[in-house]
């Protein structure tokens, strides 16, 4: 017959072929399971706080930059900026962490709400915090790298 396919299932071909897409299924439902189920194996994220300080000190927004095991976080990038009424974002001004993690940033703010950004020093994590500015007081802004262990794999496909 023209067109007819010349192998079956019960050749030792067809067996093969049959066994290799059962192989792969199973690839595949085990990978899935595996990106599903389980956080990343080493993940690291940065997490910002903010706090206000007492009234009547300087504009100042200072805090430390910790990494994964608590230790002072030298050369970290922080970004204080703003989002104006069309949502553009304005950089007020970058700074780095010094040798123990400790940063401080004087600038005149105008009352509104800021963000504070914080890079690790390769700049590849990164975390940030939105705080409503109030003139007359200093805000701490501390950050703290973060590693979480997950079970097998993880691919984070929402990030591409």
């Amino acid at each position: 017959m023209i067109g007819s396919s010349t192998l079956s299932k019960s050749t030792p071909i067809g067996i093969l072929r049959s066994a290799g897409v059962a192989m792969v299924s199973l690839f595949v439902l085990f990978a899935l399971a595996g990106f599903i189920a389980g956080p990343p194996a080493s993940a690291y994220a940065v997490t910002v706080q903010a706090s206000r300080v007492a009234p009547g000190s300087p504009d100042v927004i200072y805090g430390k930059v910790r990494d994964a095991d608590a230790k002072g976080q030298p050369d970290a990038r922080v970004v204080l900026y703003y989002y104006d009424n069309r949502g553009f974002q304005h950089i007020v001004t970058i700074c780095y962490s010094n040798k123990n993690g400790v940063y401080r940033i004087a600038p005149y703010l105008a009352t509104g709400d800021y963000y504070v950004q914080v890079n690790n020093p390769s700049n590849t994590l990164r975390g940030h915090t939105k705080f409503h500015v109030t003139k007359g007081y200093s805000y701490r802004v501390s950050a703290q790298v973060t590693s979480t262990h997950g079970v097998l794999f993880y691919l984070p496909i929402f990030s591409y």
